[in-house]
């Protein structure tokens, strides 16, 4: 049982963060083969059948629809109806991995690694980019779901209409506005706990049962390929690193304009 981090692991730890901050947050262009091939390989492991890939240069790039009709259609509907796959099979994940954790590490250890990891990944920071990228992106998305026809009615309107007829209430924008926070949380804040995982295993010599390391391995292959990755059952969306990121004036701004 590890009740302190001996000189060499806190180093280890050090370089560790390091290295997660530098990788997960690059501003180079994503490299869509190596993307493609991991994403294929996360849905081959969970044995979900394989989705069509959006690629964007920011979450705020409608241009999906240029390339194929239907994929902001698609996006939507399993945006409001279903859950990520994110969700599904990483809250499992981590259910995992803390109880082999709670074998090996106390407890006080664990929140003390947490706490310097936090600090250390500027998640304070990336709170605070989350709450104003996914205010944009909802208000972004209603206004693209208004002007976008299905016949004689708006996308927004027949959305709208699935909502109340599955008795999931009548107001869609605090739906679509709950359900963004949510994905941008999912797909912004997991690489600090893959990170934690990641460690323990490497430095802390937690063995974790061998399918779910291979699990994290793809996990963090995700984390270190895409700014944002939401994949759903029909359809994967990922968008491309941020060309500039400020800490200090807690701005990032997109290769195609689009910045906070």
């Amino acid at each position: 049982m590890i009740r302190r981090l001996n000189s060499i692991q806190e180093k280890n730890f050090e370089r560790h963060a390091a290295i997660w901050l530098e990788r997960r947050f690059s501003c180079n262009d994503i490299e869509r083969e190596t993307v493609r091939l991991v994403i294929e390989t996360f849905y081959k492991k969970i044995n979900t059948p394989l989705p069509n890939i959006v690629f964007l240069e920011s979450p705020f790039g409608w241009n999906w629809e240029k390339d194929s009709e239907g994929y902001l259609t698609v996006f939507v509907d399993s945006l409001i109806f279903d859950k990520s796959l994110w969700k599904n099979f990483w809250e499992e994940l981590v259910f995992r991995l803390d109880r082999k954790l709670s074998e090996n590490l106390e407890e006080k250890i664990k929140l003390s690694l947490l706490k310097d990891l936090n600090e250390k990944l500027m998640i304070d920071f990336w709170l605070i980019i989350i709450k104003k990228i996914s205010l944009k992106f909802s208000w972004a998305l209603i206004d693209t779901l208004l002007r976008k026809q299905i016949g004689e009615k708006s996308l927004y309107s027949k959305i709208r209409q699935k909502i109340i007829s599955k008795g999931l209430g009548f107001y869609l924008i605090d739906s679509l506005k709950m359900r963004v926070k949510e994905l941008f949380e999912e797909s912004l804040l997991n690489f600090y706990w893959i990170a934690f995982y990641e460690f323990s295993e490497k430095y802390l010599e937690c063995k974790y049962d061998k399918e779910d390391s291979i699990l994290l391995n793809i996990f963090s292959e995700i984390a270190y390929h895409c700014f944002l990755c939401w994949p759903f059952k029909n359809i994967c969306v990922v968008s491309n690193w941020p060309i500039k990121i400020s800490y200090v004036d807690q701005k990032i701004i997109f290769k195609d304009g689009y910045f906070l």
